[in-house]
């Protein structure tokens, strides 16, 4: 059954994160993506980013594989309004009820953070080898335990603020 494109919106970062994630998964639909998109995508594989294959929606490859309706549209959530008749699914790191979450018919709502967690924050602090972290513990107080983390399995002075 033949139901046409799918789009997935989010902002830089996450739609490159998804981009990873879907060749990764083995999902062999042709990725298509609006200039913006591809310029960030260009740049954080620069920079070690492991994406796989997509297509510029500029290239005469992009109009052929458009034409099929098969492809996945990778655009930024300020154009989810301008695609209509499609299957759209809405990145969110605030998506907390369910990992996939319908919204209604052809739209979903998938829960991906494209914010580091806990060990990440401690593998970077370690590769940039830096003299001092300052922790940011205004909002909620985790900004204390991962410095004194960074203190303990690092040696690196750490101190939480404000």
């Amino acid at each position: 059954m033949k139901i046409g494109p799918v789009y997935i919106f989010g902002y830089h970062g996450k739609l490159q994160e998804a981009i990873g994630i879907l060749h990764k998964k083995g999902i062999s639909s042709p990725i298509i993506l609006p200039e913006r998109v591809y310029n960030v995508a260009k740049i954080c594989e620069k920079y070690g980013m492991k994406l796989g294959d997509y297509i510029s929606i500029n290239s005469v490859e992009a109009e052929e594989v458009m034409k099929s309706g098969n492809f996945i549209g990778i655009y930024h959530m300020a154009s989810r309004k301008k695609i209509t008749n499609a299957t759209k699914i809405y990145l969110s790191g605030w998506e907390f009820e369910e990992p996939c979450r319908k919204i209604r018919n052809r739209e979903y709502t998938v829960a991906l953070s494209d914010h580091s967690d806990f060990d990440e924050l401690l593998e970077y602090v370690e590769k940039s080898k830096p003299k001092l972290v300052i922790t940011d513990n205004y909002r909620i107080g985790d900004g204390v335990a991962l410095a004194n983390e960074i203190r303990k399995r690092l040696g690196i002075k750490a101190k939480p603020m404000p």
